[in-house]
């Protein structure tokens, strides 16, 4: 095991913070999502397996919870859980158990892609891509990828405890300190700084920083490769985006427009129709309620007019300056052609043979770990099978989709929607480009937000309203009743 010295400090500031109040480690998991290229550790005994902050600073946290509450007082008492969460420990809890019996029960039985780059001796389907097919078998993955799982649904649980304890502000407010670290990084990389970022990008994996679409350099921030820079940023966008429209702070709409742009710069597929779907989303909300409130038709044409006033304007640039060439050769090697690529023949084929493990497992899955596939749908059938996918169609549900069992304060509303937009974004990116089932940290953030802020709203009366009695309005009493002797 291999600890860096950016471990050391980050496992500092995590006990400095801890002693003050242990349950504050929880937020510090958020301010350390940005850095997703930073490890506290390095195993090079477990295939290079590198320990990122955020992963480091939940696990620290919720064992330094756990053992308190092991040892306190109310330490037989279990925190009622909500069905998002229940729903959420049915998924790990089967990933797990299938991670361990399926790559046992079909040893051999079929081939897979696997999850570890490097394997050798295997059969290239395709011409051209890198990676082989070989037969299904236990391999640390399995053990990896449940650890993950185990771990995110371990944080959900805890951030969900603190949210409903705490409310779910202290969350929303350290997004907001996240968000603006997540621009610092961004920045500096745009300025190349990769000396200065190297300090911070001490992961076992290949740092993608040099690369770069029809002469434009892809910005990564804190991440190893752009595309997963600009997933997190386009869901921060997402999420500042949605609470701008709900409150009009000018600060939540700086952030909103500084995620939106560093998500563009990043220059990566999945991010472009992240926010794409976003977008359109928020402009028919905004446009539905605006139609539900009674806005005046003059200036909801207005709107319309100025919207179709700013397209045009971009379309004359396009076409008249040297802008238009740039961009169709960006959209074109990034949205149009993306199918044709070598990525996008290899992760369609990845797709391909998830659904055939799928078949092949009876619909049962082959367990996490045990393959690599592509999308979020053929991922979770071809790992979980159709149990798996159940249970977590049913987090979804329950974190996001269902309606609140009472009337939400304007503020929780505002966490609530907020929250559901960023993982929207985050759905979008994942069933594009998803390789593992592990929700990760950044959607159990939104899920908990949302969670907790359902849970907060204000019961609505069910009684039905007294009818007077016909007289005077008045409320009769209903006279005693008397025995006979």
């Amino acid at each position: 095991m291999q600890i860096t010295l950016i471990g050391l400090l980050v496992l500092a500031l995590w006990a400095a913070v801890a002693y003050r109040r242990p349950s504050d480690g929880l937020l510090m998991v958020v301010l350390c999502m940005p850095f997703g290229a930073t490890a506290v550790f390095n195993l090079p005994a477990v295939g290079g397996l590198s320990l990122l902050a955020a992963n480091t600073v939940a696990a620290v946290t919720i064992g330094l919870l756990l053992a308190r509450h092991l040892s306190g007082p109310d330490r037989h008492m279990m925190m009622s859980l909500p069905p998002a969460a229940l729903a959420l420990v049915g998924f790990a809890a089967y990933g797990t158990l299938a991670s361990i019996l399926m790559p046992q029960i079909f040893h051999h039985a079929f081939l897979v892609f696997s999850m570890a780059r490097d394997v050798e001796g295997g059969v290239y389907p395709i011409q051209g891509i890198r990676s082989v097919l070989v037969p299904i078998e236990a391999n640390p993955s399995n053990f990896s990828q449940s650890a993950y799982l185990l771990l995110g649904t371990a944080y959900f649980l805890a951030l969900v405890w603190l949210a409903r304890l705490r409310g779910p502000g202290p969350v929303h407010r350290m997004l907001t300190v996240a968000a603006c670290i997540n621009l610092a990084l961004a920045a500096l990389d745009s300025l190349s700084l990769d000396g200065l970022l190297g300090i911070l990008r001490t992961a076992n994996y290949a740092i993608l920083s040099e690369h770069a679409i029809q002469g434009v350099s892809r910005i990564i921030g804190g991440f190893p490769e752009a595309s997963a820079f600009g997933g997190y940023t386009a869901a921060l966008y997402a999420y500042f985006a949605s609470a701008w429209l709900d409150r009009r702070d000018p600060r939540l709409g700086l952030l909103a427009l500084g995620s939106g742009a560093g998500a563009i710069m990043a220059l990566s597929s999945t991010a472009y129709v992240s926010l794409t779907v976003v977008t359109a989303v928020l402009l028919a909300r905004t446009l539905v309620e605006a139609l539900a409130s009674g806005v005046r038709v003059s200036r909801l044409l207005t709107a319309i007019l100025g919207g179709l006033a700013v397209l045009a304007l971009i379309t004359l640039l396009l076409l008249l300056t040297p802008l238009g060439a740039a961009a169709d050769g960006l959209l074109d090697e990034l949205i149009f052609n993306k199918a044709e690529s070598r990525s996008g023949i290899e992760r369609g084929a990845w797709a391909a043979w998830g659904l055939k493990a799928f078949v092949e497992t009876y619909g049962l899955g082959a367990g996490l770990g045990s393959l690599r596939s592509n999308g979020l749908m053929p991922v979770l059938l071809s790992n979980v099978g159709l149990p798996g996918t159940v249970c977590y169609a049913a987090f979804v549900w329950f974190a996001f989709l269902r309606r609140p069992p009472g009337l939400l304060s304007p503020e929780m509303r505002m966490l609530r929607r907020a929250a559901s937009t960023g993982a929207l974004s985050l759905f979008t990116a994942q069933f594009l480009s998803a390789t593992t089932p592990d929700p990760g940290l950044a959607l159990l953030t939104y899920a908990a937000i949302a969670t907790a802020s359902a849970r907060m709203g204000v019961p609505v009366a069910a009684a039905a309203p007294l009818t007077p009695p016909r007289g005077d309005g008045r409320l009769a009493a209903r006279p005693a009743r008397t025995t006979g002797g």
